[in-house]
């Protein structure tokens, strides 16, 4: 809903199915989450776990079977470059490279069954 003062000032206010808010006001948005006194206290224990960074990784886009690996470990790669192909529902994937740089691992091999976002190949 949005909510309005007598100066034009508006707040818009959308809800999620979970017990977050977020809040837009003068095209700034803020991420708002409603809890009771007891979930917040516990909350403050809660390790905070730090994204894997991915931009280095090469994942395979959906469950599937390793057709080839096209690349071997301490290889070279520019970006862009087909490293891998995933075969799944009989089409071909081929894989890219996300960036520049030397493999650093090659976890997977040709005729590997993957499942979706596994990671197939680390770059340094």
């Amino acid at each position: 809903g949005e909510m309005g003062s007598d100066d034009g000032t508006f707040v818009q206010i959308q809800r999620s199915e979970t017990p977050n808010y977020q809040l837009v006001y003068k095209a700034e948005e803020f991420k708002i989450q409603v809890v009771s006194p007891r979930v917040y206290e516990l909350m403050t224990h809660m390790p905070v776990i730090a994204p894997v960074d991915l931009s280095k990784m090469v994942l395979s886009p959906m469950p599937g079977l390793v057709y080839s690996v096209n690349i071997k470990e301490g290889q070279e790669v520019s970006l862009g470059q087909e490293v891998a192909v995933v075969e799944a529902m009989k089409m071909q994937n081929a894989l890219q490279s996300p960036a520049s740089g030397i493999i650093k691992k090659v976890l997977v091999e040709a005729g590997q069954s993957v499942d979706a976002d596994q990671i197939l190949i680390e770059l340094e």
